[in-house]
């Protein structure tokens, strides 16, 4: 079975992209600038109230050029981050949701 794909698991993915697949290049990454920067090593600990899933939105905003209308357009399906674009964990949809009908039967 496989294992679903958290946002911070799909921010390494695409850190292993970006470095062609070389963990070691990863670790030694020095990019500050970077969105994913303090998530390369698959978890945040420089800032732990700000989500993997708010960074992985301003990524995908400025990849965008700043408009949300081409975040809904963005053709890059085969992008580790592109379930996550709009700031959202779909895995989660309904969970926490006041109104019955979103609400997710247990």
């Amino acid at each position: 079975m496989e294992r679903k794909k958290t946002p911070l698991k799909a921010i390494r993915l695409y850190c292993f992209f970006c470095m062609n697949d070389q963990a070691t290049l990863i670790r030694e990454c020095d990019d500050k600038e970077c969105f994913f920067f303090h998530y390369r090593m698959g978890k945040n600990e420089s800032n732990p109230r700000v989500s993997a899933l708010k960074q992985i939105r301003k990524y995908c905003y400025a990849c965008a050029d700043n408009s949300s209308k081409r975040i809904n357009e963005c053709p890059h399906k085969n992008c580790s981050l592109w379930i996550y674009r709009f700031g959202k964990n779909p895995a989660r949809a309904g969970i926490g949701s006041k109104n019955p009908v979103f609400a997710r039967k247990i």
